[in-house]
């Protein structure tokens, strides 16, 4: 159905209630229009929309319940764009006409990884032979239920395999999912510690150093569009050469040259947010826990996990927004294997300014922070013809930041080899975010650490 007819009949039946009254009575939502799904089936987008048919709402609210809708089905990540308009009806009845532009939900993407914490690093160093490459497949959207199924091949400086599928809505009542994982990797070098914060490597005789096996199968329950816990059953099989269980005992548990162990993880996270890809309203959190060893399997690991993150946007004016994020994390261990510990200084979970170091440890706090003010406001741009059939109605935006940033990590292990563990990290300076509606973000960020040591940074996903 096209949009003309389907806005002349809902107008049809509205005759008469063109405008809404002066009192602020109570409106029930008759039902949802839907186009511009070719793909995505409608009790989908009525599921994501947050209101049912049947729910009330006052005539003052009609509007801002329509933006609502609009967000949320936004935050989906499966539109380019979506547009609401609120049709009001005889008896007090209100319906929303919805029209969405599907984005382009199959992607054979060419891999280019570096095989360091982050761009800067692999940029100083120069070593082209830590880079992979390869190719994935993404396929959003699967049968148009959300589904996502994911293949990876990866080669270069390891040699990488993973298959995933994710199917958020398993049976009638659309709020049970579940989800699988595969990786397999080979690595010929392999980080076996941190001297002066920088990682240190061994290098064996062929790819097989360490070769890594992960199999997940998890569940997915969402009592609304907002909240979202899952639990995760995941085997891990590790096996290096007997030279590392020689070399670095601590590599793996209690000096083996194979690990193999079950983990439990569970997670729960709340996400209310105007816009997923680059948030400037809301706020979400995630907590999640982990047990490393069940008692099952021998020459596991003994590890508790719990993290933390919190993250709140709160706009201060017409294109100003402060965001902030805290994350940590604590760790409860009989023996930690160096492979199993991770602290600050990788992707996102850094203290930026100091993206040239490591801090692993057993224990951490991060906060991060800007503020934030949009330079030049997001506008479509025309792309190539090919590009513009498969990213339609592509718009960017130009947003600087003033950052601030502080962490701690606390290592009780290694701190003697790492000056920057067990101390306070801060870092501040200035960032230009390219932002486009497909949730990709370019960050350049020049900034200095408590060292008086300045930066120029490149980043790939939004900072917080």
């Amino acid at each position: 159905m096209t949009r003309l007819p389907t806005i002349f009949l809902i107008l049809s039946l509205s005759i008469g209630k063109i405008l809404f009254g002066q009192i602020d009575s109570t409106y029930r939502i008759q039902g949802f229009a839907i186009e511009g799904n070719k793909k995505t089936k409608e009790w989908l987008i009525i599921r994501e929309c947050g209101y049912n048919v049947g729910d009330s709402i006052l005539e003052s609210q009609i509007n801002e319940t329509a933006l609502n809708i609009q967000v949320n089905l936004i935050n989906m990540q499966l539109f380019a764009t979506a547009n609401v308009i609120p049709i009001p009806l005889p008896n007090n009845e209100v319906m929303f006409l919805i029209t969405v532009a599907e984005r382009w939900y199959f992607y054979p993407i060419p891999v280019v990884q570096l095989a360091e914490p982050n761009f800067n690093v692999w940029w100083r160093n120069r070593a082209e032979s830590r880079t992979n490459y390869g190719i994935k497949f993404r396929q959003y959207n699967f049968r148009g239920r959300r589904e996502k199924i994911s293949l990876t091949a990866k080669f270069g400086y390891a040699r990488e395999f993973r298959l995933g599928y994710n199917m958020p809505y398993l049976i009638k009542d659309k709020n049970w999912g579940f989800n699988i994982g595969i990786r397999y990797k080979e690595n010929e070098e392999i980080t076996t510690g941190t001297v002066d914060n920088e990682r240190t490597f061994f290098t064996g005789k062929d790819s097989r150093t360490r070769v890594e096996q992960f199999y997940s199968i998890g569940t997915i329950f969402r009592p609304d569009i907002f909240q979202t816990h899952s639990v995760t059953l995941a085997y891990d099989n590790v096996q290096a050469r007997d030279s590392v269980s020689i070399l670095f005992p601590d590599h793996l548990t209690q000096g083996n040259s194979r690990m193999k162990q079950l983990r439990l993880v569970y997670q729960f996270s709340k996400n209310d947010v105007d816009r997923r890809g680059y948030p400037l309203k809301g706020y979400s959190y995630r907590l999640r826990a982990e047990k490393q060893g069940l008692g099952i399997l021998t020459k596991s690991a003994d590890i508790f996990e719990i993290q933390g993150f919190l993250k709140k946007y709160l706009p201060i004016g017409r294109r100003w927004t402060t965001q902030h994020s805290l994350s940590a994390k604590t760790t409860f261990y009989n023996e930690l294997p160096y492979f199993l510990q991770r602290g600050l200084g990788y992707g996102s979970e850094s203290v930026r300014s100091y993206e040239f170091y490591i801090m692993d440890g057993q224990h951490y706090f991060l906060s991060r922070n800007n503020l934030n003010f949009n330079l030049i406001p997001e506008k479509c741009v025309r792309l190539l013809p090919a590009l513009e059939r498969m990213f339609p109605e592509t718009s960017f935006g130009i947003y600087m930041n003033l950052i601030f940033d502080m962490g701690y990590v606390e290592d009780n292990l290694y701190a003697e080899q790492n000056p920057l563990n067990n101390e306070l990290l801060f870092g501040t300076g200035l960032g230009l975010d390219i932002v486009s509606n497909y949730d990709y973000v370019f960050r350049f960020e020049y900034t200095v650490n408590r060292l008086m040591e300045p930066g120029f940074f490149i980043h790939y996903r939004k900072g917080i």
